[in-house]
C-alpha cells in the first residue's frame, strides 16, 4: 500500500476530527521531548533520539493534513520564504533565499 493510500485508509477508519486531534497530541509530545532535552542536558543523545521519533510522528501527521485538505507541497513552499523572511527580520538579519 502506498503512503497516500495508507493516509486515505486512516481518514476512512478514524475520521478527520480524530486525526486533527492526533496531530495536536503528536505536537505536544514533540514539545515535551524538547523540554526534557533542555532540562536534562546530561542525556542529550538519548533525548535527541526521542526528538527524532516525535519529529517523524509530527511530520507524518502534517503529511496527512496536507493530503486531507488538498494542500500541495508547492503551496507550503510558496509561503515558507515569507515565514523565513519574517524570522530573519525578528533577528535583525538578512535572509537570502536559496
Amino acid at each position: 500500500m502506498k503512503k497516500n493510500e495508507l493516509y486515505n485508509k486512516v481518514l476512512d477508519e478514524f475520521g478527520l476530527t480524530a486525526q486533527t486531534l492526533m496531530l495536536a497530541e503528536e505536537c505536544s509530545e514533540l514539545v515535551k521531548a524538547c523540554s526534557k532535552m533542555a532540562r536534562d542536558k546530561g542525556f542529550w543523545m538519548i533525548k535527541r533520539k526521542a526528538i527524532a521519533e516525535e519529529l517523524a510522528d509530527v511530520m507524518i501527521m502534517c503529511e496527512q493534513m496536507m493530503q486531507f485538505h488538498s494542500i500541495t507541497p508547492e503551496m507550503v513552499k510558496e509561503v515558507k520564504p515569507q515565514k523565513l523572511q519574517r524570522l530573519a527580520e525578528r533577528l535583525g538579519v538578512t535572509y537570502e533565499t536559496e
